[in-house]
């Protein structure tokens, strides 16, 4: 992937969503970045280092801005797409409207939509107990969620307006996933549409393609489930 070590910016992540979201707005952008694989299976983020130099969360996506004096290291996806998209004047209207239409569907994103589809993952894959409760109560949610945004797509090509927005780079790499789940896809006809509007843009693809060929692991001892869902410091 995208690794200049000259670069000013460095992304910490890996593959989920969340970090995804950053990328694909540096790669819209056009930025150069170095990109730093975080090894969260086996803890990395946990350590006493990551913590103080990089995020006191144990979280990714970080972002250290060096064009800054001393440096400015930013957390939590979201907030960083709020960032680069400041900094950089793009991806945010300029009216009021336009412009908390895009804060309101990217909060919904950081708050509902990917807490939720997170949770339904977990529940229906990664959990060592299956507890029938809990997957009924996130796929439920989740369902609702989609439909929420099903209908907000109803003839719209992006979620805020005629252009993309940060809120479609917080949406978009949850968004996709859509068409993993059975009969959702047909479902909800307008968030598929809509994936293939975002896929369809230039930086977009040449990322996906990017991203395609790296090497996928979801196979984790217990050991790196406990660094993944269940640490409690």
């Amino acid at each position: 992937m995208i690794t200049n070590k000259d670069s000013k910016l460095t992304l910490w992540g890996c593959s989920s969503p969340n970090v995804v979201k950053v990328r694909l707005l540096l790669k819209e952008l056009g930025l150069d970045y170095e990109f730093k694989l975080v090894d969260l299976p086996n803890g990395e983020q946990h350590s006493e280092e990551f913590k103080k130099n990089v995020s006191i969360n144990s979280k990714v996506p970080a972002l250290r801005d060096d064009s800054l004096e001393d440096g400015f290291i930013i957390i939590e996806s979201c907030n960083i797409l709020l960032y680069l998209a400041e900094k950089y004047a793009k991806f945010i209207p300029n009216d009021t409207q336009g412009r908390f239409d895009t804060f309101f569907w990217t909060f919904w994103q950081t708050s509902v939509l990917g807490p939720n589809f997170g949770n339904m993952n977990y529940f229906n894959i990664f959990a060592e107990t299956k507890v029938p409760l809990a997957i009924e109560r996130f796929t439920n949610e989740t369902h609702r969620l989609f439909n929420v945004l099903n209908k907000r797509l109803d003839g719209r090509d992006y979620v805020v307006g005629d252009e993309m927005t940060i809120a479609d780079f917080a949406i978009y790499p949850w968004a996709r996933n859509v068409v993993r789940v059975p009969g959702w896809s047909e479902e909800f006809p307008n968030v598929v549409r809509y994936i293939a509007t975002v896929r369809a843009r230039p930086a977009v693809k040449e990322f996906e393609e990017l991203e395609a060929a790296l090497p996928k692991n979801f196979d984790f001892t217990p050991e790196q489930k406990a660094f993944l869902f269940n640490r409690s410091n």
